[in-house]
């Protein structure tokens, strides 16, 4: 498989707070033959990192590309692959960051930030009502992404890759 690599700088803030006081950012993707994005960086001027890929397409900051890059826009925008993969690899994202875990809520299982509901109880819910995913949705004001968060959350294990004995309040 043929894999494209490009980088754009942007020159407008997004709009959307708290991401236009980290600056302007950079863009990097990596995509298919047919320039569909499979992972996607995004650099801000504060160093901050929002890191996407196909198993972890979005949470509340913003999302892999939906939109297949067209190649007559993107080719001044080609880079070599290894300045991708070693910005891939030496960048830090928190993968769930609506997701925490602390000691003395919910028994420290992981959670959903600034609720009570644990991530076990959001994937029961949706498992109980495949059928209609906006009943649960609507009745626990739950959005889209955060479902989505708690079902890889669950499907990657991280709960077992979290030490929930390391400290008081842990960011899983």
């Amino acid at each position: 498989m043929a894999a494209f690599y490009f980088k754009q700088h942007c020159v407008e803030k997004t709009g959307v707070e708290p991401i236009d006081s980290w600056g302007l950012s950079t863009y990097y993707f990596e995509t298919d033959e047919q320039l569909n994005v499979i992972r996607q960086l995004q650099l801000f001027e504060n160093d901050k990192v929002l890191k996407y890929d196909t198993k972890y397409v979005n949470d509340r900051f913003g999302g892999l590309s939906e939109i297949q890059l067209k190649i007559n826009e993107f080719a001044d925008y080609r880079i070599d692959k290894n300045e991708f993969v070693q910005l891939w690899e030496t960048s830090h994202y928190k993968k769930f960051p609506e997701i925490v875990c602390t000691h003395d809520i919910v028994w420290g299982q992981p959670r959903l930030d600034g609720s009570r509901l644990a991530v076990g109880d959001i994937v029961s819910l949706v498992d109980t009502y495949h059928e209609d995913i906006n009943v649960v949705l609507n009745d626990f004001e739950l959005s889209l992404q955060q479902v989505r968060q708690a079902l890889h959350y669950c499907k990657d294990l991280e709960c077992k890759k979290t030490n929930l004995k390391s400290s008081a309040t842990i960011v899983c």
